[in-house]
């Protein structure tokens, strides 16, 4: 019986794609959609932007709503949930579902508890289901002092062999955000951190190797 539901909500959101655009551009939509699916981010952001021009603005907003909350730029992705909101959303149920687990996703990370609470009623009457998938893996990166006072810093982090940025956050001076985690695919990154506030000043970087459902944690200790 779910297998007969999976199928036919996936007939009816493929049949609801291209009434908004054709079929060549509704099966390279759907591929970007499955690549996030299965959490392959940075797989999906190469196709994505490959094709992007051929993407409504609805299904743009959308895909880099997802995309910009997978790479902690939080930020980014609430201005992309705020633009589909202005074009009066006009994408699929199973879509506006996936946008509404971003926004929540976007307010804890934030340590926006309020919002994520109302984001928790709005989805209170849909199905929701939570899974861990061990593809990716977490690194937490906190600054202190060697007295033990949480510091300030941007944390950004790129690709070794591109230098790409696929990763961004701010540690602030709370327990809640500092360490700062961040789920990224396996690789090797490097991690550049510079100090704000009373402590800035310093800039550091390091590299890190993260392995498939690893879970790494790197202090930076101030003098």
């Amino acid at each position: 019986m779910n297998s007969i539901k999976k199928i036919t909500a996936v007939i009816w959101f493929t049949c609801t794609a291209l009434n908004l655009f054709g079929q060549s551009e509704s099966i390279k939509f759907n591929e970007v959609y499955k690549l996030i699916e299965t959490k392959n981010f940075f797989k999906a952001k190469e196709v994505y932007y490959a094709h992007k021009n051929t993407f409504p603005i609805e299904y743009q907003n959308f895909t880099e709503a997802i995309l910009y909350n997978a790479f902690n730029q939080i930020d980014s992705s609430k201005k992309k949930i705020a633009d589909l909101r202005h074009h009066k959303m006009t994408i699929p149920d199973s879509l506006r579902l996936a946008i509404e687990k971003t926004q929540k996703d976007n307010a804890l990370k934030c340590y926006d508890y309020k919002e994520a609470k109302q984001n928790v009623e709005i989805m209170a009457n849909a199905t929701n289901v939570v899974s861990h998938d061990f593809k990716s893996g977490i690194v937490k990166v906190g600054v202190r002092t060697v007295g033990g006072d949480l510091v300030d810093a941007t944390v950004n982090f790129f690709e070794k062999t591109t230098g790409t940025n696929v990763a961004a956050g701010r540690t602030y001076t709370s327990a809640n955000s500092n360490p700062r985690s961040f789920t990224l695919n396996p690789g090797t990154y490097g991690v550049k951190i510079v100090t704000l506030g009373p402590h800035k000043g310093h800039i550091e970087t390091i590299t890190l190797t993260l392995k498939q459902g690893e879970t790494l944690e790197k202090i930076i200790i101030l003098p």
